[in-house]
């Protein structure tokens, strides 16, 4: 007796960011997390926003700045603050440690957060893309099996 063996796929795609390539978990599950990163990145940052106020920016800075030990101090925890907002949304959209790895190549918050809004279009029209092709995938099988329906009716007749 032979067994039965069913290839599975994955359902996603590949994502290049620079020269390191990731994979975006388009499952039906990871869509449902996708459509709400927005929701759990606020959610972190307000878990984080204390760290925010707590920064003192007087509205003198640049008088402020011939203190450049304690200005340099606040600059560093703004753009540590900003460093956590990005990588929650990088870590939330294709897993923990992904703006970690990112960040060990490309050290540029800036750059890595500026490039979330283009990431985030590919990504949308990369599902509605692979929907569309699902839908045809199945209209086809539907199809054939209503032909087959009808062959077996027309023969019973």
């Amino acid at each position: 007796m032979s067994e039965v063996q069913i290839d599975i796929q994955r359902t996603g795609f590949p994502v290049k960011i620079g020269e390191i390539e990731l994979w975006f978990d388009s499952s039906y599950e990871n869509l449902v997390n996708f459509s709400k990163v927005a929701d759990k990145a606020q959610k972190e940052a307000e878990k984080n926003i204390e760290e925010i106020k707590n920064i003192d920016i007087p509205d003198d800075y640049l008088e402020a700045a011939k203190d450049l030990p304690g200005m340099h101090e606040q600059g560093l925890k703004i753009v540590e603050f900003k460093k956590k907002q990005t990588a929650i949304e990088y870590d939330f959209m294709f897993g923990k440690g992904t703006f970690t790895k990112l960040y060990k190549k490309y050290p540029d918050y800036v750059a890595l957060q500026n490039g979330l809004k283009a990431l985030r279009i590919a990504i949308i029209e990369k599902i509605a893309e692979q929907a569309e092709e699902q839908d045809k995938e199945d209209d086809a099988v539907t199809e054939e099996f209503i032909r087959n329906k009808a062959k077996q009716i027309a023969k019973k007749k």
